[in-house]
């Protein structure tokens, strides 16, 4: 509560009364504003005091002025001062009260106001202050241990403990049911203890699986808390077994050995397999361990162990003159390779020996092939070591293969070309064989066209037409020849080998000696080159 005691005055104004005297004289006279010289009082925030002025009447006179420090003007004491505002922090002087352990005490301060002043601190003496009497006062006291009442906890003994009164009036914890008489354990997560029976698990770890015969389990946490085995896959019912050798259970495929000693190598088309035992099933399997290809190299048993090697090319030719050979190595110089030459005018057709290590064939003939089932078998047979690449050309070498008994040689390398003889005298008449667009072999003359001869039996009017299983990279157009719209150029790649076939003669067939080149590095990069 605050207190400030203002005084009100109102200044009397003296009436100047003229009056008649005695005598016929007059004066001026005036009305005391205040009884008691040197009274003081409170105007405001003004202390006044009352003095006699020039008439003699006495007056209420400023003098100290309290708002200037921020004081107002009291006068309850009977004297007027300047004090500082304050609020009362209890209201009846004298009154008592416990504040924690100290007994405090309503008393006036020096600004006046009510405040509560520390007295006795009943800690000092171990005691606890106590106002629910008439008065404040120190007593022997306790705390509560906990709250509320009737609460409960498990003990790490699993006894089950409530909060109760005691007969000093504070709460304490109080054992109860101990739950290990019955084999039970304590559990108060909930909020309230209670004794509970323990689950016996099958598993330890959530998620871990296992075999059970051929059943694939799961580790799975049940409602009761516990973790079990529950079935998750029957491996039978697809004819797997279970296995769990390495930890985790899995289906697995009954298998075979793909090979028999582990370590043993052998080329996988460009790759060397090493033979290697399956971390699942346990099977030995040819698994690429280095891929040959990644240095431009082949894969390459002739030495008895696979290796990469370079690739080597053979340049086989029979009834082609000097200037026809030239085509050939023009074209090869220019895509930047090496080569061995074969002549067949020369020298009888090479042996599989020979063959075997080379791992590109260029085989040209100028009209009629010479070579029979033997000989064409030699090449079958090489083509069949893996990483082989054949590329044959020449008016009617299709017609003579095609015509090869069952079995036979001419019939088993016509078989690996893939691709079937239609006619021949397919280029009579014709300028150009046209490319096939987006083809990686003969894209740049999708527009041009290889320029034809077209002028005589070898180098055009006799060229061969094929359909079938090949990629066909390039048609005869318009003309009177029997292969309208089939391939003069196609190819294949079986996985193990790759062949080109062309039929007309590269080396006189074709004119243009830019388109030839270009040709023959399409057909060494659809080899590997």
């Amino acid at each position: 509560m605050t207190k400030r005691t203002i005084t009100s005055g109102v200044g009397i104004v003296a009436a100047v009364l003229i009056a008649s005297g005695c005598g016929g004289g007059g004066g001026t006279s005036c009305t005391d504003e205040c009884e008691t010289l040197d009274e003081t009082r409170c105007y405001g925030s003004i202390i006044e005091t009352c003095m006699e002025d020039t008439d003699g009447c006495n007056v209420w006179s400023a003098g100290t002025y309290c708002d200037d420090t921020g004081q107002f003007c009291d006068d309850s004491s009977g004297t007027p001062e300047c004090v500082f505002e304050c609020s009362d922090e209890c209201s009846t002087d004298g009154e008592s009260m416990c504040s924690g352990t100290l007994i405090v005490t309503c008393g006036a301060g020096a600004d006046g106001c009510l405040d509560w002043e520390d007295g006795v601190d009943c800690g000092d003496t171990d005691q606890l202050c106590d106002d629910g009497g008439d008065a404040p006062a120190c007593v022997d006291g306790c705390e509560d241990e906990c709250l509320p009442a009737d609460a409960t906890q498990c003990t790490s003994a699993d006894v089950i403990e409530t909060c109760a009164v005691g007969s000093d009036g504070c709460t304490d914890w109080v054992a109860g049911t101990d739950c290990t008489s019955t084999g039970d354990l304590c559990d108060d997560s909930t909020g309230t203890a209670a004794c509970y029976t323990p689950c016996t698990g099958e598993c330890d770890t959530e998620g871990a699986s296992q075999c059970s015969t051929d059943m694939v389990q799961s580790c799975v946490l049940e409602s009761d808390g516990c973790l079990y085995w529950n079935d998750v896959l029957d491996c039978s019912t697809t004819g797997y077994y279970c296995d769990d050798s390495l930890g985790d259970a899995y289906c697995i495929r009954p298998c075979e050995d793909e090979c028999d000693t582990l370590a043993a190598t052998q080329c996988g088309g460009d790759n060397i397999q090493t033979c290697t035992e399956d971390m699942y099933d346990g099977c030995n399997y040819w698994v690429d361990t280095t891929d040959c290809t990644t240095t431009m190299e082949v894969c390459d048993e002739g030495s008895g162990t696979p290796a990469c090697v370079p690739r080597r090319i053979l340049v086989m030719g029979d009834d082609v003159i000097s200037t026809g050979w030239d085509e050939y190595r023009t074209a090869l110089s220019a895509a930047g390779v090496t080569w061995d030459e074969w002549n067949l005018d020369t020298s009888s057709f090479p042996t599989p020996t020979d063959l075997a290590a080379y791992h590109v064939l260029i085989w040209f003939d100028e009209n009629t092939l010479i070579a029979g089932d033997s000989d064409c078998q030699v090449v079958v047979d090489w083509m069949g070591l893996g990483s082989r690449a054949l590329f044959v050309n020449g008016v009617d070498f299709m017609w003579d293969i095609e015509n090869g008994s069952s079995g036979m040689g001419e019939n088993n390398l016509y078989l690996l070309l893939a691709t079937d003889y239609v006619g021949d005298y397919s280029g009579t008449g014709l300028a150009t064989l046209d490319g096939v667009s987006a083809d990686p072999i003969t894209d740049p003359f999708s527009t041009t066209g290889l320029a034809l001869a077209g002028t005589s039996d070898s180098n055009g009017d006799y060229a061969d037409a094929t359909t079938g299983l090949a990629t066909k990279a390039a048609v005869y157009g318009t003309g009177t020849g029997s292969g309208l719209g089939n391939a003069g150029i196609s190819y294949y790649d079986s996985g193990t080998y790759k062949t080109v076939w062309l039929g007309v003669n590269f080396h006189n067939g074709l004119t243009d000696t830019t388109q030839k080149n270009t040709l023959m590095d399409n057909i060494l990069t659809f080899f590997g080159f």
